[in-house]
C-alpha cells in the first residue's frame, strides 16, 4: 500500500474547552471538550481535512494533560454529534498549588484555555487517508464532500491536552518529542483498496490472469476454429471441383457410348482423350474399316467371279450358308453385318458351281 510522511505538527489540532459545572464534585470538575469539529479544516502540509470518526480509535479513558506535558485530569470518548467528537472528562487538583488547581482557577477567573487532541500514528497502517482531487466526491460522516480534501479515514486519538493557546507547531513538537519522532508515515488508501488485504489483492490478481488466460484462450480457440472453417471451405470446393470433373467425365463417356459404341468409347476414355479428340480418331478409323471392307469385299467378288463356283444343291438339303466352313461363315457374317446383304446369297455365290 502507497505510503507518506508528514511532520508532526499534522497530527494536532485545536479543540473547544469548557466546565461542565460550577462546582467540584468530590474535588473533581468536569470538562466538555469537542475534540474534533464535523467540518473541514485546514492540517499543515495536508490542506483542507476532514476526520472520518467512523474511523476513530482511543482508549476506553486516557489522561488529559496540560500543554502535552503534565497530567491533570482524565476522560473518554462520549459520542459523535453534529459538532464533532465529543470527550467528557475531569480536572482532578490534588492540592491547592498544583496544576489541575491553577487552570481551574484561571478559568473561573476569565482566563481562556483551549484543548488540543493529539493522533500521530504508531505504524503507517493506524492512520490511512484517502485523497480526494479536484473534481472528485465522497462521503464522510454523513455528507458527501469535494475535492481537493484529505480524509482520515483511520485514525487513533491518543492524548488530549488543555492549552493556554490551543495548538500549534510548537506544541505538537512538544507531544511529538514524547515518541522521539519528528515525523511519521500514514497509508495513503483510494475507494478501490482501501479495505483490500494482500490476500485479496492476490486474490484480485489471480483472478484477472484466470480472466486474461481465459480470453487468451477463447481467442486462441476461435482461430483455431476460423483455421479449421478456411481449411474445410477449401477442401469441400476442391471435392466440389472432383465432383464435378467424375460428373463431366461421366457425362463425356456417355456421350462417347451413345455416339461411338461402348469398345471404342472405352478404349478413348482411358486413353484421356476428349470426345473431340475421339471423335476425330474414331472418323479416321471408320474411314480405315471402310477401305477394308471395300477390299475384302473385293476379294469375295473376285471369288465369286472365278470358274467353279455357282449355287448349288449338293449339300444334301442343306443352305448354301451350312454348307461352308466356319472360316468362311464368319466371313460371311462380318460382311453381310456391316454391308446389309443377304447372307444365304453370299454363301450361293461362294460354294462350287455344280459340272455340266
Amino acid at each position: 500500500m502507497k505510503t507518506k510522511v508528514f511532520p508532526a505538527s499534522s497530527f494536532a489540532l485545536k479543540g473547544d474547552f469548557a466546565f461542565s459545572q460550577e462546582q467540584p464534585v468530590e474535588g473533581k470538575f468536569k470538562v466538555k471538550i469537542v475534540a474534533r469539529s464535523a467540518n473541514a479544516v485546514s492540517v499543515p502540509f495536508m490542506g483542507p481535512v476532514m476526520h472520518d470518526f467512523a474511523g476513530m480509535t482511543c482508549k476506553p479513558k486516557f489522561p488529559i494533560d496540560y500543554n502535552h506535558d503534565e497530567i491533570i485530569g482524565a476522560g473518554e470518548v462520549g459520542g459523535s454529534t453534529d459538532d464533532g467528537a465529543v470527550i467528557n472528562g475531569e480536572l482532578i487538583p490534588f492540592k491547592s498549588d498544583d496544576r489541575a488547581s491553577k487552570v481551574i482557577h484561571d478559568i473561573k477567573n476569565g482566563i481562556p484555555y483551549e484543548a488540543s487532541i493529539y493522533f500521530p500514528p504508531s505504524t503507517p497502517d493506524d492512520l490511512k487517508i484517502e485523497e480526494l482531487e479536484a473534481g472528485q466526491t465522497a462521503e464522510v460522516n454523513g455528507q458527501k464532500v469535494n475535492g481537493p480534501m484529505t480524509i482520515i479515514r483511520k485514525w487513533c486519538l491518543r492524548g488530549v491536552a488543555v492549552t493556554p493557546y490551543g495548538m500549534d507547531s510548537s506544541t505538537a513538537t512538544l507531544a511529538a518529542m514524547r515518541d522521539n519522532k519528528t515525523e511519521y508515515s500514514v497509508s495513503v488508501i483510494n475507494e478501490e483498496n482501501e479495505s483490500m488485504t494482500d490476500k485479496e489483492k492476490l486474490e484480485a490478481e489471480a483472478k484477472a490472469k484466470a480472466e486474461k488466460d481465459a480470453a487468451d484462450a477463447q481467442a486462441f480457440a476461435a482461430k483455431q476454429k476460423a483455421d479449421a472453417d478456411a481449411l474445410a471451405a477449401v477442401k469441400a470446393a476442391e471435392d466440389a471441383k472432383v465432383q464435378a470433373a467424375k460428373a463431366e467425365s461421366r457425362e463425356s463417356f456417355a456421350a462417347m457410348c451413345t455416339e461411338f459404341g461402348e469398345e471404342f468409347a472405352a478404349q478413348a476414355f482411358k486413353a484421356g482423350k476428349s470426345i473431340d479428340a475421339a471423335r476425330v480418331e474414331y472418323s479416321a478409323k471408320l474411314k480405315k474399316d471402310n477401305e477394308a471392307l471395300k477390299a475384302e469385299n473385293e476379294q469375295i467378288r473376285a471369288k465369286l467371279d472365278m470358274p467353279g463356283f455357282q449355287g448349288s444343291d449338293k449339300g444334301g438339303g442343306k443352305t448354301a450358308f451350312a454348307q461352308l466352313s466356319p472360316e468362311q461363315q464368319k466371313s460371311v457374317e462380318t460382311y453381310c453385318a456391316k454391308h446389309g446383304a443377304d447372307r444365304e446369297k453370299i454363301a450361293e455365290g461362294m460354294l462350287p458351281k455344280a459340272k455340266m
